[in-house]
């Protein structure tokens, strides 16, 4: 009977902890999940933010292109934010392809940002400063249109990841409500069954 107990006893606390390790590794599991969907998401704020400022001089460009007496000053202010935003891509860790996009997406800015410094140069010059104008919105464009596809792409590979994500951290919640609730109910049928013989 003794014997009985003691084996009793060794099973179930062989269970409870089997069951606290995998409840703790569920939850690093899931934390983990949890942490890399956050900077995910961080990525894509700010890819369309760099979007956000792209388009922002460009409009500012179309628009002093069409009507040369508005300032460009303003637009000084996003093109900095522009190239430090491309830059804080650069420092999160990417696999080769990546940074390669990433690094080729930084000249397109530095490109783009010569450009528009030549329309600045150019003030004093109206023709010539259309002339730079015109340049600056054809790069602007291009690039534009790149940071539109990257920012749709990220959108597209987050969301499915952000499902797979959310259904899996599902899946242990289950696993986690039957291990709570088989837990004690197994403990119990073991201690009868070994006092009792049942």
């Amino acid at each position: 009977m003794k014997k009985r107990i003691l084996i009793g006893l060794a099973l179930i606390t062989s269970f409870f902890v089997l069951g606290g390790i995998f409840l703790i590794v569920t939850i690093e599991r899931t934390t983990f999940a949890l942490n890399n969907l956050i900077d995910l998401h961080r990525v894509e704020i700010l890819r369309e933010q760099l979007l956000a400022n792209a388009r922002k001089i460009q409009s500012g460009l179309s628009i002093h292109h069409s009507h040369p007496g508005d300032p460009l000053d303003a637009l000084v202010a996003n093109m900095l934010q522009l190239e430090d935003q491309a830059n804080k891509c650069l420092e999160c860790h990417h696999n080769a392809d990546t940074t390669r996009e990433l690094g080729a997406l930084k000249e397109q800015i530095s490109t783009y940002k010569e450009a528009f410094g030549r329309v600045l140069a150019a003030r004093p010059d109206a023709y010539r400063m259309e002339f730079e104008a015109s340049k600056a919105l054809a790069l602007g464009y291009t690039l534009v249109n790149r940071l539109h596809d990257m920012t749709a792409l990220t959108y597209a590979a987050l969301e499915k990841r952000t499902e797979v994500t959310l259904k899996d951290i599902g899946n242990m919640k289950v696993l986690i409500f039957i291990l709570i609730v088989m837990g004690p109910i197994f403990a119990i049928g073991l201690v009868r069954s070994l006092l009792f013989g049942v």
